[in-house]
Protein backbone atom coordinates (compact mmCIF):
# COMPACT_ATOMS: atom_id res chain seq x y z
CA UNK A 1 0.00 0.00 0.00
CA UNK A 2 1.51 3.13 -1.23
CA UNK A 3 1.03 6.13 1.53
CA UNK A 4 -1.90 8.70 0.89
CA UNK A 5 -0.89 11.18 2.74
CA UNK A 6 2.77 12.85 3.09
CA UNK A 7 3.27 15.09 5.81
CA UNK A 8 6.42 17.04 8.00
CA UNK A 9 7.67 17.59 11.42
CA UNK A 10 9.82 19.26 13.03
CA UNK A 11 11.95 18.51 15.98
CA UNK A 12 13.73 21.90 17.39
CA UNK A 13 16.02 21.90 20.05
CA UNK A 14 17.22 24.57 22.54
CA UNK A 15 20.52 24.68 23.72
CA UNK A 16 19.21 22.72 27.07
CA UNK A 17 18.54 19.68 24.88
CA UNK A 18 15.08 20.59 25.10
CA UNK A 19 12.62 19.99 21.86
CA UNK A 20 10.06 22.30 20.96
CA UNK A 21 6.43 21.02 20.39
CA UNK A 22 2.74 22.51 20.09
CA UNK A 23 -0.49 21.81 21.76
CA UNK A 24 -3.27 21.12 19.78
CA UNK A 25 -6.37 22.95 19.16
CA UNK A 26 -9.78 21.41 21.35
CA UNK A 27 -11.81 21.64 17.94
CA UNK A 28 -14.55 19.43 17.17
CA UNK A 29 -13.39 17.28 14.14
CA UNK A 30 -9.66 17.79 15.09
CA UNK A 31 -7.63 14.49 15.70
CA UNK A 32 -5.98 14.23 18.76
CA UNK A 33 -7.41 16.98 20.25
CA UNK A 34 -5.33 19.02 23.47
CA UNK A 35 -2.38 16.27 22.36
CA UNK A 36 1.11 17.55 21.96
CA UNK A 37 2.92 17.16 18.56
CA UNK A 38 5.80 18.66 16.65
CA UNK A 39 5.13 21.44 14.59
CA UNK A 40 4.25 20.50 10.89
CA UNK A 41 1.66 19.54 8.41
CA UNK A 42 0.69 18.23 5.35
CA UNK A 43 2.83 18.55 1.93
CA UNK A 44 1.26 20.46 -0.58
CA UNK A 45 0.32 19.50 -4.31
CA UNK A 46 4.01 20.19 -6.08
CA UNK A 47 5.78 21.01 -3.07
CA UNK A 48 9.32 19.25 -1.73
CA UNK A 49 8.74 18.34 2.14
CA UNK A 50 11.72 20.45 2.49
CA UNK A 51 9.91 23.34 1.12
CA UNK A 52 6.80 22.38 3.52
CA UNK A 53 8.60 22.20 6.36
CA UNK A 54 10.23 25.76 6.07
CA UNK A 55 6.53 26.93 5.11
CA UNK A 56 5.13 25.14 7.84
CA UNK A 57 7.48 26.63 10.30
CA UNK A 58 6.79 30.60 9.10
CA UNK A 59 2.80 30.21 9.42
CA UNK A 60 2.76 28.28 12.45
CA UNK A 61 6.12 30.15 14.84
CA UNK A 62 7.03 32.65 12.43
CA UNK A 63 10.37 31.31 11.99
CA UNK A 64 13.31 29.79 9.90
CA UNK A 65 15.70 27.91 11.48
CA UNK A 66 18.59 25.88 9.74
CA UNK A 67 16.89 22.07 9.34
CA UNK A 68 17.85 18.73 8.06
CA UNK A 69 16.38 15.90 7.17
CA UNK A 70 16.57 13.25 10.41
CA UNK A 71 14.28 10.62 9.37
CA UNK A 72 11.53 9.29 7.48
CA UNK A 73 8.72 6.87 8.52
CA UNK A 74 5.01 5.55 8.19
CA UNK A 75 1.95 4.98 9.85
CA UNK A 76 -1.60 4.19 9.43
CA UNK A 77 -4.09 6.60 10.26
CA UNK A 78 -7.96 5.76 10.23
CA UNK A 79 -10.07 8.38 8.08
CA UNK A 80 -13.44 8.12 6.96
CA UNK A 81 -14.07 4.47 8.30
CA UNK A 82 -10.77 3.47 6.72
CA UNK A 83 -7.28 2.78 6.85
CA UNK A 84 -4.37 5.11 5.15
CA UNK A 85 -0.87 5.19 5.13
CA UNK A 86 0.91 8.64 6.23
CA UNK A 87 4.38 9.08 5.66
CA UNK A 88 6.09 11.88 7.75
CA UNK A 89 9.53 13.39 6.73
CA UNK A 90 11.10 14.71 10.40
CA UNK A 91 13.83 17.28 10.50
CA UNK A 92 16.02 18.57 12.86
CA UNK A 93 17.02 22.65 13.70
CA UNK A 94 18.62 24.52 16.37
CA UNK A 95 16.32 27.15 18.20
CA UNK A 96 17.76 29.50 20.76
CA UNK A 97 14.48 31.77 21.37
CA UNK A 98 12.85 31.21 24.19
CA UNK A 99 9.67 30.20 24.38
CA UNK A 100 7.81 32.72 25.76
CA UNK A 101 8.91 34.86 23.02
CA UNK A 102 7.75 32.57 20.10
CA UNK A 103 4.84 33.58 18.42
CA UNK A 104 2.00 30.88 18.30
CA UNK A 105 -0.29 31.21 14.92
CA UNK A 106 -1.58 27.24 15.43
CA UNK A 107 -2.44 25.23 18.24
CA UNK A 108 -3.21 26.43 21.98
CA UNK A 109 0.08 26.41 23.80
CA UNK A 110 3.87 25.53 23.33
CA UNK A 111 6.88 24.44 24.98
CA UNK A 112 10.36 23.32 25.24
CA UNK A 113 10.57 19.69 27.03
CA UNK A 114 12.85 17.48 27.96
CA UNK A 115 12.44 13.26 27.91
CA UNK A 116 11.87 13.35 31.76
CA UNK A 117 9.08 16.22 30.95
CA UNK A 118 7.13 14.78 28.11
CA UNK A 119 6.34 11.43 30.05
CA UNK A 120 2.75 13.60 32.23
CA UNK A 121 1.91 14.55 28.37
CA UNK A 122 -0.85 12.72 25.84
CA UNK A 123 1.56 12.27 22.28
CA UNK A 124 0.08 12.27 19.08
CA UNK A 125 0.82 10.59 15.88
CA UNK A 126 2.39 8.16 17.62
CA UNK A 127 5.76 10.39 18.08
CA UNK A 128 6.21 9.07 21.66
CA UNK A 129 8.64 6.46 20.54
CA UNK A 130 10.11 8.90 17.91
CA UNK A 131 11.14 11.43 20.72
CA UNK A 132 12.54 8.64 22.74
CA UNK A 133 15.19 7.70 19.79
CA UNK A 134 15.49 11.54 19.74
CA UNK A 135 16.99 11.97 23.08
CA UNK A 136 18.31 8.32 22.63
CA UNK A 137 20.56 9.74 19.95
CA UNK A 138 21.81 12.67 22.42
CA UNK A 139 22.44 15.37 19.09
CA UNK A 140 24.08 18.49 20.18
CA UNK A 141 22.39 20.34 17.83
CA UNK A 142 25.20 21.22 15.66
CA UNK A 143 25.20 20.24 12.01
CA UNK A 144 28.86 19.83 10.29
CA UNK A 145 29.31 18.11 6.81
CA UNK A 146 30.62 14.95 7.68
CA UNK A 147 29.19 12.99 5.09
CA UNK A 148 29.10 8.32 5.20
CA UNK A 149 27.90 6.40 2.68
CA UNK A 150 26.25 2.73 4.32
CA UNK A 151 25.02 -0.59 3.42
CA UNK A 152 22.94 -2.99 4.71
CA UNK A 153 20.89 -6.18 4.07
CA UNK A 154 17.43 -7.37 3.60
CA UNK A 155 18.12 -11.39 4.23
CA UNK A 156 14.91 -12.68 3.78
CA UNK A 157 13.99 -16.73 4.34
CA UNK A 158 11.26 -18.98 2.78
CA UNK A 159 9.04 -18.15 5.68
CA UNK A 160 9.40 -14.56 4.70
CA UNK A 161 11.31 -13.58 7.46
CA UNK A 162 13.83 -10.76 7.88
CA UNK A 163 17.46 -11.67 9.80
CA UNK A 164 18.15 -8.76 11.92
CA UNK A 165 21.18 -8.00 14.61
CA UNK A 166 21.01 -7.29 17.67
CA UNK A 167 23.85 -4.56 18.69
CA UNK A 168 26.59 -5.01 21.37
CA UNK A 169 26.42 -3.12 24.86
CA UNK A 170 28.86 -0.90 24.30
CA UNK A 171 30.34 2.86 25.56
CA UNK A 172 30.58 4.24 22.55
CA UNK A 173 28.33 2.16 20.18
CA UNK A 174 25.08 4.16 19.84
CA UNK A 175 21.62 2.15 20.24
CA UNK A 176 22.97 -0.64 22.08
CA UNK A 177 21.31 -3.17 22.27
CA UNK A 178 18.71 -2.22 19.75
CA UNK A 179 18.35 -4.74 16.75
CA UNK A 180 19.11 -3.56 13.15
CA UNK A 181 20.52 -4.84 9.39
CA UNK A 182 23.22 -6.75 9.35
CA UNK A 183 25.73 -4.55 7.32
CA UNK A 184 28.19 -1.00 7.75
CA UNK A 185 30.05 1.62 6.24
CA UNK A 186 31.65 1.78 2.17
CA UNK A 187 34.84 1.85 2.41
CA UNK A 188 37.03 4.66 0.19
CA UNK A 189 37.74 2.33 -2.72
CA UNK A 190 34.42 0.25 -2.74
CA UNK A 191 30.99 0.21 -4.81
CA UNK A 192 28.21 0.21 -2.45
CA UNK A 193 27.59 -3.41 -3.69
CA UNK A 194 31.30 -4.63 -2.98
CA UNK A 195 30.79 -3.24 0.81
CA UNK A 196 27.41 -4.97 1.22
CA UNK A 197 29.04 -7.75 -0.13
CA UNK A 198 31.91 -7.70 2.04
CA UNK A 199 29.98 -6.60 5.27
CA UNK A 200 27.62 -10.14 4.95
CA UNK A 201 30.78 -12.23 4.19
CA UNK A 202 32.57 -10.10 7.53
CA UNK A 203 29.63 -10.32 10.16
CA UNK A 204 28.00 -13.97 8.76
CA UNK A 205 30.15 -15.71 6.63
CA UNK A 206 28.04 -15.51 4.22
CA UNK A 207 28.09 -15.02 0.10
CA UNK A 208 24.48 -14.47 -1.35
CA UNK A 209 23.41 -12.58 -4.56
CA UNK A 210 22.29 -8.61 -3.43
CA UNK A 211 19.90 -6.34 -5.53
CA UNK A 212 19.57 -2.94 -4.57
CA UNK A 213 16.39 -1.64 -3.13
CA UNK A 214 16.15 1.65 -2.08
CA UNK A 215 18.49 4.73 -1.45
CA UNK A 216 17.74 7.51 0.96
CA UNK A 217 19.31 10.21 2.70
CA UNK A 218 19.21 10.36 6.59
CA UNK A 219 20.68 12.57 9.36
CA UNK A 220 22.75 11.02 12.32
CA UNK A 221 21.83 13.43 14.97
CA UNK A 222 24.72 11.53 17.39
CA UNK A 223 27.37 11.61 15.50
CA UNK A 224 26.60 14.90 13.03
CA UNK A 225 26.51 12.90 10.12
CA UNK A 226 24.75 13.04 7.00
CA UNK A 227 24.25 9.51 5.93
CA UNK A 228 23.64 7.70 2.79
CA UNK A 229 21.99 4.85 3.09
CA UNK A 230 21.57 1.90 0.21
CA UNK A 231 19.15 -0.59 1.18
CA UNK A 232 20.19 -4.24 -0.37
CA UNK A 233 17.35 -7.04 -0.64
CA UNK A 234 19.01 -11.22 -0.44
CA UNK A 235 17.75 -14.48 -0.78
CA UNK A 236 18.77 -16.50 2.99
CA UNK A 237 18.27 -20.10 2.07
CA UNK A 238 20.41 -21.15 4.96
CA UNK A 239 18.88 -21.91 8.88
CA UNK A 240 19.87 -19.21 10.90
CA UNK A 241 21.67 -22.44 13.11
CA UNK A 242 23.64 -22.59 9.81
CA UNK A 243 24.81 -18.93 10.44
CA UNK A 244 27.77 -17.52 11.94
CA UNK A 245 27.24 -14.72 13.88
CA UNK A 246 31.00 -12.39 13.76
CA UNK A 247 29.57 -9.09 14.82
CA UNK A 248 26.32 -7.88 17.21
CA UNK A 249 25.51 -9.79 20.34
CA UNK A 250 22.68 -12.21 19.07
CA UNK A 251 20.37 -12.75 16.03
CA UNK A 252 16.87 -13.65 15.30
CA UNK A 253 14.67 -13.93 12.38
CA UNK A 254 11.78 -11.44 12.47
CA UNK A 255 8.42 -11.58 11.14
CA UNK A 256 6.35 -8.29 10.09
CA UNK A 257 3.84 -9.06 13.19
CA UNK A 258 7.05 -9.32 15.33
CA UNK A 259 8.46 -5.28 14.22
CA UNK A 260 6.68 -3.42 16.93
CA UNK A 261 7.77 -5.50 19.84
CA UNK A 262 11.37 -4.65 19.25
CA UNK A 263 13.62 -1.69 19.81
CA UNK A 264 14.93 -1.03 16.64
CA UNK A 265 17.56 1.52 15.71
CA UNK A 266 18.25 3.76 12.40
CA UNK A 267 14.70 3.70 11.25
CA UNK A 268 15.14 0.30 9.85
CA UNK A 269 11.59 0.13 11.41
CA UNK A 270 10.01 1.83 8.93
CA UNK A 271 12.16 0.14 6.06
CA UNK A 272 10.72 -2.89 6.90
CA UNK A 273 7.57 -2.37 7.20
CA UNK A 274 7.57 -0.40 3.66
CA UNK A 275 9.27 -4.02 2.57
CA UNK A 276 6.64 -6.04 3.82
CA UNK A 277 3.94 -3.48 2.95
CA UNK A 278 5.34 -3.37 -0.97
CA UNK A 279 5.98 -7.59 -0.92
CA UNK A 280 1.77 -7.55 0.29
CA UNK A 281 1.49 -5.16 -2.93
CA UNK A 282 2.90 -8.02 -5.22
CA UNK A 283 0.85 -10.69 -3.89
Amino acid sequence: MKPAILTVGAILVNAEGKILIQQRDEKSGLKYPGYWTTFGGKVEDGEHPDEAMRRELLEEIELEPELRLWKTRQFTEQRNGGSIIVEQWLYLGRLDVPADEITLNEGQALGFFDSAGLESLRIAFGLKAVFEEFFHSRWNGQFDDGKVEVVSAILVNPQNQVLLQQRDEKPDLSYGGYWALFGGRVEADEEPEQAMRRELKEELDLDVPVICWKVYERFEPGKSLNVTQYIYIGQLDKDITQLTLNEGQDMRLVAQSQIEALRIAFGFDTILKAFFAEQEDLV
